[in-house]
């Protein structure tokens, strides 16, 4: 037992266990801090190397500090949140006791050879080791602070915090956007290199290893998808991979896309484009990334033409697969190997507009695929009934020098010169079979690279068509300015065509249908009888279910009011004997 006053020790015997006081190697009372009223009466460092905390003579909390000797003191140390610490202090060595969450071991320094505490918290305490000129300096959790803290420690203590903060906030941010940049090119990078690897694990698998080997017939016969030879044609200066797929499976394909993985550079940029047939001209439409049961669609994959003009290598070659989602699971299908060579596109073969006898569809799918969509309104005026007998294919044909599309009357193409700036641009001339009484306007649609080249064809009709054309656009009306022209006054109504969206409306209708039986079966399941003409619950199935119903719903909803079209329609006052040119 230590020496100690005859006061100090009837108040050690107070607080202690008579079996406890003897082993007593140092000691200290709690000081009973008002912010942290912990049941805690006196905490003793033992002979055993054993940190104890008593509280009305009953031990609350202990530790045993192994190999520590010559323990001369042991004291109190708390920061501004009055978190508690325990500073037992050797002979050559310091140990800092954490009571966080329960009494532990927080730090252990050896080879001391003094310390300091120069603050009542803990943010003073300096420890100085043999032979090291430089303290050991603690922040306020007694941690210690490294060269950089500590310059800024005593940064702030020159009363630079203003400019330090705002230091700090700067580096934080140019850190944080460094970061951001980073995390997304590497997502973008582990994507491409995701798309690659899933790839190569199903084109070329290795024969040495592998006890099996698909080819692309089985793959495509597991998944219930046929897929034919991709065709490689150039278009308006792009490059077009026309794809034609089957789906055979009774559920529909989702997220159909194109990836492209060159063999021979690191990256290749391109878009994918989905068309399906229709019955009306040009035939073909570009629909969403999905595609029904037992329907067959067209993916048109587009490809700068500077990919192979600014390329080193006279040669590109590239792999395409064919990604697809399939009941919640995705799936990628190889096609085949393309090579797209400075030859090929030199060839005159290449280019599909100077030579489409094969398949008049392949021409107008890479039509679409490259070209924007116009709609103008056509409005021949006319002073005489001399060229009633006239129709627009005639007109384009004769004094544009455009020229009709093989099987389809109502589309022109103008190929005549690659150095045209018309060329590649295909006009549609639809039958305005829902504008009645409006015999002096046609609709067109016009496919074309870019607005200027629009302009030009709006020009080169103006200066080279021998007939009085107007050419506006769908929501233009005019007004005739004499008498003699007053027929061609325009006073338009719109009505709202329902068509497209009764589908839309199935689908909803379907949709509502398949949530309520299910939620039926679910309460019947339950064994909850639901009467007639009661309502009834749709989250019988759960939140999430219902969830994944409302959505289908709202995104079938939007779907259908994008379908709405305003059909436009003259007033029946019109002369019928006047030729029509309609969008």
């Amino acid at each position: 037992m230590i020496q100690t006053p005859d006061n100090v020790r009837q108040a050690l015997l107070e607080l202690l266990p008579q079996s406890v006081f003897n082993e007593v190697a140092c000691f200290i009372f709690y000081d009973n801090h008002p912010r942290d009223q912990r049941p805690i009466d006196i905490t003793v460092f033992t002979h055993k190397g054993e940190v104890q905390e008593f509280y009305q003579r009953e031990l609350v909390d202990s530790i045993l500090i192994e190999n520590i000797n010559n323990v001369t003191e042991i004291t109190t140390l708390r920061n501004i949140r009055c978190d508690l610490f325990y500073l037992v202090v050797a002979k050559n060595e310091i140990v800092i006791l954490s009571k966080k969450g329960g009494l532990h071991l927080h730090c252990r320094v050896s080879n001391v050879e003094r310390y300091t505490i120069e603050e009542p918290s803990c943010k003073g305490l300096k420890i100085y080791c043999n032979d090291d000129a430089v303290p050991m300096t603690f922040d306020e959790d007694l941690n210690r602070l490294g060269d950089t803290e500590l310059i800024l420690t005593q940064a702030q203590s020159e009363d630079s915090l203003p400019i330090i903060n705002q230091l700090m906030r700067k580096l934080v941010e140019a850190k944080y956007t460094t970061k951001h940049n980073e995390n997304t090119l590497n997502d973008y990078v582990k994507l491409r290199q995701l798309a690659a690897f899933q790839m190569y694990k199903s084109v070329q698998l290795n024969s040495n290893s592998s006890a099996f080997k698909l080819d692309q017939n089985e793959i495509s016969n597991a998944l219930q998808v046929e897929t034919q030879a991709p065709l490689l044609r150039m278009c308006n200066k792009k490059i077009v991979v026309l794809s034609r797929i089957l789906n055979k499976n009774e559920d529909a394909l989702e997220n159909i896309c194109v990836l492209l993985h060159g063999t021979t550079r690191p990256s290749m940029e391109y878009i994918s484009k989905l068309f399906i047939q229709i019955p009306q001209s040009p035939f073909w439409k570009e629909t969403n990334l999905k595609l029904d049961s037992k329907e067959t669609c067209t993916i048109a994959t587009i490809v700068d033409l500077d990919e192979i003009q600014h390329n080193v290598d006279s040669r590109i070659d590239f792999d395409v697969v064919i990604s697809l989602k399939l009941k919640e699971k995705h799936y990628l299908l190889p096609v085949d190997s393309v090579a797209i060579s400075a030859l090929d596109v030199m060839g005159q073969k290449f280019d599909i507009l100077s030579d489409y006898d094969d398949d008049v569809n392949n021409l107008i799918l890479s039509i679409l695929a490259t070209s924007e969509r116009v709609d103008l309104c056509l409005r021949h005026i006319m002073y005489s009934v001399e060229d009633i007998q006239l129709t627009p294919t005639d007109i384009f044909c004769e004094h544009l020098k455009m020229e009709k599309v093989s099987s389809i009357d109502n589309a022109v193409v103008f190929k005549n010169s690659p150095h045209h700036i018309l060329y590649g641009l295909m006009v549609i001339f639809e039958d305005n079979i829902n504008e009645v009484g409006s015999s002096h306007i046609k609709n067109v649609q016009v496919y074309a690279r870019s607005p200027s080249q629009v302009l030009s064809l709006i020009h080169y009709i103006y200066d080279s068509v021998p007939y009085k054309i107007i050419i506006t656009t769908p929501e233009y009306e005019l007004t005739a300015k004499i008498d003699e022209l007053s027929k061609y006054d325009e006073k338009k109504t719109f009505t709202l065509n329902y068509k497209d969206c009764a589908l839309s409306v199935r689908n909803q209708v379907k949709i509502m249908e398949d949530h309520i039986n299910s939620c039926m079966v679910r309460i019947k399941s339950k064994g909850i009888d639901q009467e007639s003409n009661k309502e009834i619950d749709l989250l019988a199935q759960g939140l999430p279910e219902y969830l994944e119903f409302r959505n289908k719903l709202l995104e079938e909803s939007l779907n259908g009011i994008k379908t709405l079209r305003f059909v436009k329609s003259a007033l029946p006052d019109s002369d019928p004997d006047v030729m029509i040119i309609d969008d």
